[in-house]
């Protein structure tokens, strides 16, 4: 599994990859980083990324997750729409 910006991803990307590597390798979720002296918190964009992502991925069955960095903490949010 991994973690890529989707927006750099289209889904037919992402369909050849899991059929190349038979399944093995899929998304998972979001990271980003926010700038410096900001925190690593979700925004309201981000919140509703993950929202969006958690309906996605609950057709096969799996939880979004979405990673922010900042300067001075790491943020982990995981949502399960299943």
């Amino acid at each position: 599994m991994w973690v890529c910006t989707w927006s750099h991803r289209s889904e037919d990307q992402l369909n050849k990859i899991a059929k190349c590597t038979a399944n093995i390798v899929g998304y998972i979720g979001e990271w980003h980083s926010h700038p410096p002296l900001y925190s690593a918190q979700p925004s309201s964009t981000d919140y509703q990324l993950i929202h969006t992502l958690a309906e996605t991925l609950s057709k096969d069955g799996q939880p979004a997750l979405m990673i922010i960095v900042s300067s001075n903490n790491i943020t982990i949010t995981v949502q399960n729409n299943s």
